[in-house]
């Protein structure tokens, strides 16, 4: 159960041993009491969804335009068989432009987990920015801390989920995920799911970035950072043709039954995520 804007409580029909999170900042539902612990202990893979979970050829802005990538449910359910937290965060700035409500959002991840469900797998938050800077709608037409490349949504799993991002992995397909997750201290993962724009080899110009950690760190004091695909820090440490191969590939360095000491072996197989300079 999780409750609206409105006060209302509204079931989302998702198991509580996998509470998907939502409401400000975005998430879609509360987790069972001391489901998690509030401390930093385990590791996680953080996903971004459209081009990672499902298909990114067409918006998706209802329930039917959901469509899982072939294998990406399978991966998922390898995750939760290894005993590793799963969430999703996601930018929907279609919100702040119109074209469907946090209503329809909830209805799309409802289709989603089901889809995922119907197939073993399940995560164990979503996390979602409905905002966008140049949006049409006036309740979401803002800079928010949350939306990729911004690190708010990474920080509030960790909180929620207990995660220690230093020792997790973000998996995205745009360079704007990339960013989020090196600037969180993510390991970080590429996969071919974005438009060639989106991608960190792209030519696409730099944007502002106006919250910390990014404009906190180093010099950027005042005006704000700008970061482009050509970035250091928008380059992954690793790249991968989809979420089945960066899961196949995480899961063969898993090879010790303590955690803590999985993720070294990850860190020395697959490198240290990018610094910011």
């Amino acid at each position: 159960m999780t409750r609206d804007d409105a006060g209302q409580d509204r079931d989302l029909g998702i198991p509580e041993a996998s509470p998907r999170r939502s409401g400000p900042p975005r998430r879609h539902p509360a987790p069972a009491p001391a489901a998690f612990s509030s401390q930093p202990t385990c590791s996680a893979v953080l996903l971004d969804r459209d081009g990672v979970i499902n298909d990114n050829a067409h918006p998706v802005n209802a329930p039917d335009d959901m469509h899982l990538i072939p294998g990406a449910a399978a991966a998922i359910r390898s995750l939760n068989e290894a005993g590793l937290r799963v969430a999703v965060v996601t930018n929907q700035g279609g919100i702040a432009s119109g074209f469907m409500t946090e209503d329809d959002l909830d209805a799309v991840h409802r289709r989603m987990v089901d889809l995922l469900a119907a197939e073993g797998a399940h995560v164990d938050g979503i996390y979602y920015c409905p905002h966008h800077p140049e949006g049409t709608v006036a309740k979401y037409a803002t800079e928010c801390p949350d939306r990729k490349p911004e690190t708010g949504m990474l920080r509030r799993a960790r909180e929620e989920l207990g995660i220690d991002l230093a020792t997790s992995v973000l998996v995205g397909d745009a360079w704007t995920d990339i960013v989020a997750g090196n600037a969180a201290g993510c390991l970080t993962i590429l996969v071919d799911g974005a438009p060639a724009a989106q991608r960190p080899d792209s030519a696409a110009p730099e944007q502002p970035v106006q919250w910390s950690p990014l404009r906190a760190r180093g010099r950027h004091l005042g005006e704000p950072l700008r970061l482009g695909p050509s970035s250091p820090v928008a380059q992954p440490t690793l790249k991968c043709r989809d979420l089945a191969e960066a899961v196949e590939k995480l899961l063969s360095v898993l090879d010790t039954p303590t955690p803590s000491a999985k993720w070294r072996d990850i860190l020395r197989c697959l490198g240290e995520a990018t610094s910011l300079p």
